[in-house]
């Protein structure tokens, strides 16, 4: 799957599968669907769609990362996917520069 908008469409859906197994507390789940979020390195692979939202920040008052309007860190935050939001802070801190050149784009 090396499709911009099949790589994209299956990570909204591995969101929302997130989102339903932290709500029916299902840790076994969140860490399935964060293995197939990282087996299809879909924080890497969608690096220019990314956006670094200087508008909204996290509980640590840094900028926020989105996917095109979807705040992907807070999600990941908000459902305690810790490997998803390393993945995420790590993909920032290497590529903060050209994340923000796409966010004025």
């Amino acid at each position: 799957m090396d499709d911009i908008g099949g790589l994209k469409n299956l990570l909204y859906e591995l969101l929302a599968l997130l989102r339903i197994a932290d709500s029916w507390d299902m840790p076994e789940l969140k860490a399935k669907v964060e293995l197939e979020i990282h087996k299809h390195d879909l924080v890497q692979r969608l690096l220019p769609l990314y956006r670094i939202s200087e508008s909204i920040v996290d509980q640590n008052c840094q900028p926020s990362i989105e996917l095109i309007g979807h705040p992907v860190l807070q999600v990941a935050e908000r459902y305690s996917a810790d490997d998803l939001k390393d993945a995420l802070n790590q993909m920032a801190n290497e590529n903060g520069d050209l994340l923000r050149r796409f966010s004025l784009s």
